[in-house]
Parts: C-alpha cells; sequence; structure tokens
C-alpha cells in the first residue's frame, strides 16, 4: 500500500481522515496555550515511558493450560473463581504504575494555568477524582459477583462524572482567560499611575513616600523587556502607550509631588482602556500608592464594570508603599476677615490646629503669623536663587491640646499700609508631612474712595462714618479724609464729586435737583447706597417722585408682617457677602426677623436680588446699575437704635452684637467702591485671574513663582489670565508704570487632601470588584505577584502530591499483588 502511494506521487500515510479529525477537535497545542502552558513542554515526551509497564505485564502473562482430568475439575473451578480478582489487581497495578509514569512526566514538564481558571480545574479534578472512585468500585462490584444493580449504577453514574469532569475541563480551558506567553522577554504593554497627592510626601525612614513611589516604578520599568510600550500616570493626560521603558524612567524622574489630591480611581479607568487596546498579549497596569483615602473617593461611575469587563485581560496591580502613619500635626484651611481692606486697617486670620492621636512631642504647639514687608522692588532673582522682602513675625499663638484633639486660633495683623501684604502662618511641630504645617494668605490693603453719609441723625451718620473706616476720630493719617457726615439740607451744596461712594440713610422725598445731582455723580461710575425708610412717606407719594429713579424698581407698597419674616441670601457669591468669608451659609439668618420693608415690584433688568426674605420672593438688598455706577438698596432700615419710640422695622440692630448687620453694610460700601473685584487667596488647580486696569497697573508683569522660576505676563482684555498652579505657595508679580509696582497672589492645598485615613483592602476590593486586582507591598511581594500574573499558576506541586499518591497506591497494591501463592498445574 506504502509503496502503491509512493509510486503514484502521493503521500503517506494518506491526509483524508487526519483532516476530518483536525476540523472536530482543536489542535491540543493551540488548546494549551490558550489557557495552560509548560515550562519544560519537551518532558512530555516521557510520558511514552508508560509504556513499560504495559510491555512487561503483556510478557509476563502465561498461557494457562487445559487440565481435563476429571480430578481436577473442583480445582479448575477455584481457579477461574479467582481468576477474576486477580485480573483485577492485575489491571489495577498495571493502572496505577502508568499513572505514576505519566504523573511523574507530568511534573516535570511544569504544567502552569491561569489563576482565574484554578479554582474551576481543581473542581474539575474533584468531580474526576469522584468518577475515579465510583468506577473502581464498579470495578471490584464486578469482580465479586455483586449483584448488577450495584455495579450497574456505579458505573453509569462514574460514566455521567466523566464526562461531567471532561467537558468541565474544557470549557474552562477554551472559554477561559488566555495565559500570556511564557517567553519573559515577550513585550508588554504597561501603564504606570504614580500617586502624586499631598499625603504622599510623608516622610518615613528619611524617605518620602513619593520618592519610594518613584523608585518602585523605576524597578518594575527595569524589569520589562526592551520593546515593552509604556504609558506614565503622573501629571498630564495619557493618550498612548508610546515611551520605551528607558524614556520612562526618566518621566517617572521628574514627576513631581502635587498640591492637590489626584483623581486615582479616574486615571486607573483611563489606563485600563488604553492598555486593553492595545495589541500585545500581555497587558498589566500598576498603582503605586499610599493607599491613603482621599484619591479614590471620586471614583468615576463604571469603574467596578471596567475592571472586571477587562481583569481577564489586564492584570491590575496595587502597590502599597504607605508603611506606618504616625504622628501628624496640620493647620486647617484660613478664614480671612476680608481678602481686601482699607489702607490702615487690622485684618484677622482665623485657623484651627489639629494634633494626631498620639504626638510624640507633646501637646503643645505655636503658630506664628509671618507679614512680609512691601517693597517693590522685590522679588528678584539673584544666582539662581529668589530673593524676596524679610518677613517679621506679627503675631504668635500657643496652643495646649492636652485635653482635645483640636483648636481654633485666630492671628491679627494691624494697621495695613497700601499694598498687597502677603503672610505666612506658620507651626512650630515637626512632623513628617510638612505641606499643612504651613499656611499662605494675601490681604489686598487699598486706598479707600472718600465716603459721603448723608443722614438728619447725627448718632446714625457717626455709626456709620466708623462702620465705613474705624480710623475716624483717631490720629491715623486719612482718618477725616475719607469719610464725610451732611445732612440733606447741606446735599445740595456738597462737591459730589469729591466722594467715590454716597449713602443716604432715611432719604425723604428728595427735591428734583437733589436727585440729578445725584443721579449724574453715580453714572459717572460713583456708588450709592440707599437705606430707605419711613421718611419716603406713603408710595403714593413715592410713585412719580424724583427719587424713584434711583430705585431698582417701583415702590408699591410699606409691608408690616404679622408672620415674622427672616432672611434669605439669593447670592451667596455676591461681593457684598466676601466680608463674611465663606461662612454665609452659617450665618444664622433664622435669628433676625424683618418685621416692616418697602415691597418693590417690576425690577429692572439690571437688578440683582442680594438678600431676600424667607418667603422665597419679597427682594430685601437689591444692586442695579445705573450708567457707569452701581446701586444698592436695602428696603428695611438699618441701622435703627431700639428707642421704643418708634416701630422697629428688623431686628438686624436690636442686639447686643450686630455684626451681621456690621458686615452687610460694610460689604454693601465695598462692593460699590470695588475693593472686593479681584479674590487673591487659591487652591491649587484653580485657574487663577486678576483684574488689571492699564490705567493704574502696568500692561506686563513678571511672575515669580515659588520655586524661583519667572513667567512673562500680558494684560488681555482688562486681565491677567495667570493660569493653573499645582504648588502651594506666593505667587509675586513685579511691573514698572514709572516706579516699580508690586501685587500677588497665595494659593494653598486644601485642607481635607492632607487628613490621612487609608483605605482598607476589603473597601478597594469593594470599589474595584473582589479578586479584580493584586496588592502587594514590597518587590518580594511584587514579584511573587508578577509571576503568578504572568506566567500563572504552576501545578507542579498539586502534581507532586498526585504522584505521591500513586507511588503509594502502587506500592500497596504491588505488596497485595506478589503476596499471591501461584501454582503450576500439570495437564495430562
Amino acid at each position: 500500500m506504502k509503496g502503491a502511494c509512493l509510486a503514484r506521487g502521493m503521500t503517506w500515510p494518506p491526509q483524508t481522515g487526519l483532516v476530518v479529525v483536525s476540523s472536530l477537535f482543536p489542535r491540543p497545542s493551540r488548546l494549551l496555550r490558550t489557557a495552560m502552558s509548560f515550562t519544560h513542554i519537551s518532558l512530555l515526551a516521557g510520558m511514552a515511558v508508560v509504556t513499560l509497564p504495559i510491555l512487561l505485564h503483556l510478557f509476563g502473562q502465561r498461557q494457562p493450560q487445559t487440565v481435563e482430568f476429571p480430578a481436577l475439575r473442583f480445582v479448575r473451578q477455584t481457579a477461574v473463581e479467582q481468576s477474576t480478582s486477580w485480573q483485577l489487581r492485575h489491571f489495577l497495578l498495571l493502572l496505577f504504575r502508568i499513572l505514576l509514569l505519566g504523573l511523574l512526566a507530568l511534573a516535570l514538564a511544569q504544567p502552569r494555568v491561569h489563576n482565574a481558571l484554578h479554582g474551576s480545574l481543581m473542581g474539575s479534578a474533584g468531580v474526576a477524582l469522584l468518577a475515579a472512585l465510583l468506577t473502581l468500585a464498579a470495578a471490584v462490584a464486578y469482580a465479586g459477583r455483586r449483584p448488577r444493580a450495584i455495579w450497574a449504577t456505579c458505573l453509569v453514574v462514574a460514566v455521567a462524572l466523566w464526562g461531567v469532569a471532561g467537558w468541565w475541563t474544557y470549557a474552562s480551558l477554551t472559554s477561559g482567560p488566555k495565559l500570556p506567553a511564557s517567553d519573559q522577554s515577550a513585550p508588554v504593554a504597561v501603564a504606570i499611575l504614580v500617586d502624586h497627592s499631598p499625603a504622599m510626601g510623608y516622610v518615613y525612614q528619611n524617605k518620602s513616600r513619593f520618592d519610594a513611589a518613584k523608585e518602585m516604578a523605576t524597578w518594575i520599568l527595569d524589569q520589562l523587556p526592551v520593546d515593552s510600550r509604556v504609558g506614565v500616570f503622573s501629571g498630564a493626560p495619557v493618550r498612548s502607550l508610546a515611551l520605551d521603558p528607558a524614556a520612562a524612567k526618566s518621566q517617572v524622574q521628574r514627576a513631581e509631588l502635587s498640591g492637590r489630591s489626584i483623581d486615582l480611581a479616574g486615571r486607573l479607568r483611563a489606563a485600563l482602556e488604553l492598555v486593553a487596546q492595545d495589541e500585545l498579549e500581555r497587558k498589566e497596569v500598576y498603582v503605586i500608592t499610599d493607599l491613603d483615602r482621599r484619591p479614590w473617593v471620586s471614583a468615576p461611575p463604571g469603574l467596578r464594570e471596567a475592571v472586571e469587563r477587562f481583569g481577564n485581560q489586564v492584570l491590575i496591580q496595587v502597590v502599597d508603599v504607605g508603611g506606618p502613619r504616625e504622628a501628624n500635626w496640620r493647620l486647617s484651611d484660613l478664614q480671612l476677615d476680608a481678602e481686601a481692606v482699607p489702607s490702615g486697617s487690622d485684618v484677622g486670620i482665623q485657623v484651627t490646629v489639629h494634633r494626631p492621636e498620639r504626638p510624640p512631642a507633646g501637646n503643645i504647639a505655636t503658630v506664628e503669623l509671618l507679614q512680609e514687608a512691601l517693597d517693590p522692588r522685590l522679588p528678584i532673582v539673584r544666582n539662581g536663587q529668589l530673593e524676596t522682602a524679610r518677613q517679621t513675625v506679627v503675631d504668635r499663638q500657643v496652643v495646649d491640646l492636652n485635653d482635645k484633639d483640636s483648636a481654633g486660633i485666630r492671628l491679627q495683623a494691624v494697621n495695613l499700609a497700601p499694598g498687597t501684604h502677603h503672610f505666612t502662618v506658620r507651626m512650630d511641630q515637626s512632623d513628617p508631612l510638612e505641606i499643612d504645617n504651613q499656611r499662605f494668605a494675601s490681604v489686598v490693603a487699598y486706598e479707600q474712595d472718600p465716603t459721603l453719609i448723608v443722614s438728619d441723625d447725627p448718632e446714625i451718620g457717626r455709626m456709620l462714618q466708623l462702620i465705613v473706616d474705624p480710623r475716624v476720630g483717631t490720629a491715623e493719617p486719612g482718618g477725616q479724609r475719607s469719610t464725610a457726615v451732611i445732612r440733606y439740607a447741606q446735599l445740595s451744596s456738597a462737591e459730589l464729586d469729591d466722594y467715590g461712594v454716597l449713602c443716604l440713610y432715611d432719604p425723604p422725598l428728595l427735591a428734583q435737583a437733589d436727585v440729578e445731582k445725584v443721579r449724574q455723580r453715580v453714572s459717572a461710575g460713583g456708588g450709592l447706597l440707599l437705606l430707605l425708610g419711613p421718611r419716603l412717606g406713603v408710595p403714593q407719594q413715592v410713585q412719580g417722585s424724583a427719587i424713584e429713579s434711583l430705585l431698582p424698581g417701583r415702590l408699591v407698597d410699606q409691608a408690616k408682617y404679622q408672620t415674622i419674616q427672616f432672611l434669605d441670601p439669593a447670592a451667596p457669591t455676591h461681593p457684598l457677602f466676601h466680608v463674611f468669608g465663606a461662612t454665609v451659609r452659617d450665618i444664622p439668618w433664622g435669628q433676625f426677623p424683618v418685621f416692616r420693608n418697602w415691597v418693590l415690584a417690576d425690577l429692572r433688568d439690571s437688578a440683582q436680588t442680594v438678600l431676600r426674605l424667607s418667603d422665597g420672593t419679597t427682594p430685601l438688598i437689591v444692586e442695579h446699575g445705573l450708567g457707569g455706577g452701581q446701586v444698592v438698596t436695602v428696603t428695611s432700615l438699618v441701622p435703627q437704635a431700639d428707642t421704643g419710640r418708634d416701630a422697629l422695622w428688623n431686628g438686624l440692630w436690636a442686639t447686643d452684637d450686630p455684626w451681621v448687620a456690621f458686615g452687610l453694610l460694610l460689604g454693601a460700601i465695598r462692593s460699590l467702591s470695588g475693593a472686593d473685584e479681584d479674590v487673591v487667596n487659591w487652591q491649587v488647580g484653580a485657574s487663577v485671574t486678576l483684574r488689571n486696569d492699564t490705567r493704574v497697573y502696568p500692561a506686563r508683569w513678571q511672575l515669580f513663582l515659588p520655586d524661583g522660576q519667572t513667567r512673562r505676563v500680558d494684560t488681555t482684555d482688562g486681565m491677567l489670565l495667570l493660569g493653573s498652579f499645582e504648588r502651594p505657595g506666593t505667587y509675586r508679580l513685579r511691573g514698572i508704570r514709572g516706579d516699580p509696582v508690586a501685587r500677588g497672589f497665595s494659593v494653598n492645598a486644601p485642607a481635607e487632601d492632607t487628613v490621612l485615613e487609608p483605605i482598607g483592602a476589603d473597601e478597594l476590593a469593594e470599589l474595584l470588584g473582589p479578586n479584580s486586582f493584586r496588592l502587594a507591598r514590597d518587590r518580594m511581594e511584587l514579584e511573587s505577584s508578577i509571576g503568578q500574573a504572568r506566567y500563572g499558576s504552576e501545578l507542579y506541586s498539586l502534581v507532586m502530591l498526585l504522584v505521591a499518591a500513586m507511588f503509594l497506591a502502587e506500592q500497596a497494591m504491588s505488596n497485595r499483588f506478589y503476596q499471591i501463592k501461584f501454582r503450576r498445574y500439570q495437564g495430562t
């Protein structure tokens, strides 16, 4: 047959049957490559040795001799009865020897499976073991001539279990996750996420967590094949895996700590999607972090679903470089009385000191307020170093926290000269995390526009004058020029152009000429504060009068409430509220009832309700534009002394501490003078902008960063667009407009970003999904974790355990088999 085929030019053996078989069953090599691989696959050829016991047993068999002598019939019958048991033992011994040699060859080949399949294969192995035991039981029952129902039942169940085990194994190997190539030189698609949140600056054993994270990232990159594709998530967004390991190491070393907590969970999702799209077979994502809670709290929706979707394709390895969390003293965010104050004023700064649970150096801390001197010639960069004006300690507080975890203090700087003042709040407690031991603040002291107060009540006029400028009546320069008080009879002769802000307290129906005079001053860019009261008369008198042209709408009624109304901020971010700092919503507005107010209707298009009543519709403070200026109207009289003669309009002033009324009036005056137009205290990451009127300030500035770098900034549409900053500190601007001019602002890290609170492994599993990531805390654990993920779980120990079991079974069966005394019967 072979010769005929070769003579006809055909191949031997014929390939037809092989094609049919290969189409019905997957190739073994492909099956093993998808879910199982071997360290030494060539050693599987050693399974050929399993034929040795078969050959030995076959050649060792002897043909039984036929004995026809009737006297030996009983002996022959007994031998036949015992031959089935002997054959069963013979078969079991043969089977154990075959399995022993086969398992030994399999163990030497060191099979590996994907970790996700380990449980499935163990389950199928358990089913197969149960099937083997039932098969053995069926054979023993058959050999022992047990009833057919017994051995047949065992055999049927065993066959079913063998089918289940085979199907389970086949399904696991074909539909389960693929095991990456065992070639250690195969390239890897890798994304490395280095946490650079503020808490990573924590120092332990003279090394910060951030430095430890960069060292770990460098070590991981050193283990990668040179042609791997890497993306480093350490700042700017990553669009592709465009780096090789060497370039990635350079980027890791250039990474810097951020002043704010990063969105580590969001970056993890972006890294997963990026790595999963790569065509390389091996895909890995490393998250190197201290497992602080803050970077994980803003997890994007669908993160767990994304992790579970890509988990079988991508190794997610979390590396904890946190270590022990010891003492950390910290300062809260600063609360300033105001960011802009009249020159000569004082400014207060409130801060809370927090101590750790077990402070190593006592429970007492000293907090200092340092003020930088005003010197428009500075800063400058000299010999590569930033030279700034001298700082002096202007206030100091000692905080005793023996019986509490935190305490609030107030620091104060007095008599501020005109200009931008930079402050540093510093705590003397040295601890492993320095970023929250100091805070920065900037305050603008401005030359206040002169204010004219018109009031027929001299006591009220004096109160308003002191609210506008506390220097009134003192020997300080400017105290007498900043404000003036006149009566309404003097309004017609007053030089309104000398004043930037006008305040009319409880105005009567003014003459047309006086109203027009006020209107012209406001339209030219001035500010007007109207404090309406009972002297306007009745609404019918106001309607159509000259003073109505100054109002934001029509006065239709003077409401008196049977049900007490309270105050409700309608625009809490309005500059009028800046004097309250960040506590607008915390003010107990419900403690200040309103009993009477003027009702406005048909408000102008430019009108904005700043403060309203608790009914949600009635405006109490309204701002509107008038020409080039602004008008703020208060519809309920304030301030108003509780004399007992006149009915109270509200409870703002009739209290032991009218601080809310004081703040509202001061905020209104400051907003009208334009003092609160700029914010000079920012958080890291915010986009910083400053107004820059080129009629007052230079058009070009030089920006000095805290690390000594400089940047040129030009005016754009009357604004300085300075961008965002990631480093806390004082940022200084210097320009030239005839003489040097200095400005600046401060940037702080949010206090909540340095609250050291670790996230547990269980919480992380809840966030990402159980068994979807690996956690390592040092290089040894990381090496083991990476090895299992890249090359799968080795089955060597398990197979060797089976080898030992087979060896013991073979020894036991051999002893029983060779104890049988065989007799040779001679036939006649």
